[in-house]
């Protein structure tokens, strides 16, 4: 890999590192999101600074070239954050409908409360 190819990724790197930090500062991703993003980015800084290490892994399992590796790779990593962002969303969903369920339930009682309350004072 180019030298310079190297120097541009890696500023490429450093500057979404930088993006994810400010997201954390003005609280538009909780730090359990923003460490996963993290760790990729330091991943891919190491592997951007010894291209050596993907090369042989790639060998060593078997894969006709790199490249395919690091797509698949990034296909397995993408998988996972969609499964994780889909599981959360659900979770937000069910509590999303049970707050919407108690909210009705307390309006009908306070609806209640004030009918009883008007029905005494007629």
């Amino acid at each position: 890999m180019n030298i310079t190819l190297r120097i541009f990724l890696i500023i490429l790197l450093l500057v979404f590192l930088a993006l994810v930090f400010l997201q954390i500062n003005k609280k538009k991703i909780s730090m359990r999101y923003a460490s996963l993003w993290i760790i990729i980015i330091f991943l891919l800084i190491i592997v951007t600074i010894f291209p050596g290490i993907i090369i042989k892994m790639a060998d060593l399992l078997g894969f006709e070239t790199t490249s395919n590796m690091v797509f698949l790779l990034g296909f397995f990593v993408l998988a996972y954050l969609i499964f994780v962002l889909t599981t959360n969303l659900s979770k937000a969903n069910e509590k999303n409908k049970n707050l919407v369920q108690e909210l009705s339930i307390l309006k009908k009682k306070i609806e209640e409360l004030e009918n009883r309350k008007k029905v005494k004072n007629d």
